[in-house]
């Protein structure tokens, strides 16, 4: 793979999603902070308060539904050095009410099956791993040999938990079995953000400035879906994707039979699309670098602001 598309991935990931100003703040203040331990999910949900410091932004981003739809899992941090860790894994309920931290930091993360256990990568900066964070007792293990490449932390995760998409250090497409650990390369000319259709049978990623399709079945045939995307996710029935533009022209869904789309929110951020599919949750991010999370319908209209 040529230098130029390496660098367009690598911008794509940093630049278009805004996670480079999140995962330097997230390891401003010191060295990798994970432990073989986090704190288990709690019995009772209690509010977090609004921290009583002016001069320090919030920051809310990288929301990621539960499978039941009834958690939501999302990073936070301060814009300081001087309170709590910063760049956390929270969880919270649906509403946003309610919130609490699992004590330790993920550069990106995915519910299991049934909301079991979370799993999530590391850091860019203290080397990319792929870890799981057992919700019931607290504990994180870590997968063995994972091929997840150092500035491409972003996986996708099958809906039977079985099997995870990554982006290698090669920047290669690999399909990396989580019962057995084998590996298996499905696109070796590069790409990014990798996410697997509900069935199965396909792989969206970025390649270059693209959003494509990688029909499982019929590799290494491709169908380009838009000439610029940074990230994308799947509707629930298969038929959309919904993605972060590539030009940070906001949140769009694309109707993958007549390719028609609609603009759904202002900001191209990660995003998460609901288990119901009627629902999409993203942060916004405001002049000040500060954001929350907000959540908007599928079908477009005024944006609900869930974390305040």
């Amino acid at each position: 793979m040529d230098s130029v598309m390496r660098r367009r991935i690598v911008i794509l990931a940093f630049v278009a999603l805004g996670l480079g100003a999140g995962m330097a703040l997230i390891t401003s203040c010191g060295d990798d902070p994970l432990s073989s331990r986090g704190r288990a999910r709690p019995e009772c949900w209690k509010p977090l308060p609004t921290p009583p410091f002016d001069d320090l932004l919030v920051v809310d981003y990288s929301p990621v539904w539960s499978w039941t739809g009834k958690e939501i899992a999302f990073t936070s941090l301060f814009d300081s050095c001087n309170d709590l860790i910063p760049g956390e894994l929270f969880i919270m309920d649906e509403k946003g009410v309610c919130r609490n931290s699992l004590g330790f930091q993920a550069a990106y993360y995915q519910w299991f099956p049934h909301d079991t256990a979370i799993m999530f990568s590391t850091s860019v900066f203290v080397g990319s791993r792929l870890r799981i964070f057992h919700l019931s007792t607290g504990t994180i293990t870590e997968l063995p040999d994972a091929p997840i490449g150092s500035t491409m932390p972003i996986f996708g995760l099958s809906r039977d938990g079985k099997r995870v998409y990554v982006s290698d250090e090669q920047i290669r497409i690999v399909e990396y079995n989580v019962v057995d650990f084998s590996k298996r390369v499905l696109s070796s000319y590069g790409g990014g953000f990798p996410q697997p259709s509900p069935d199965g049978n396909h792989l969206s990623f970025t390649f270059g400035f693209a959003l494509v399709i990688l029909d499982l079945k019929n590799i290494p045939a491709l169908d380009t879906v838009v000439d610029t995307a940074a990230y994308a996710q799947w509707t629930p029935d298969g038929k959309n994707l919904v993605y972060a533009d590539g030009n940070g022209q906001g949140i769009w869904i694309i109707d993958l039979e007549s390719r028609a789309k609609k603009k759904l929110a202002k900001n191209s951020t990660l995003l998460s699309v609901s288990p119901d599919g009627r629902f999409v949750l993203y942060a916004d991010f405001a002049s000040d670098r500060s954001s929350r999370i907000f959540q908007v319908s599928i079908d477009g209209g005024t944006p609900k602001q869930i974390t305040r």
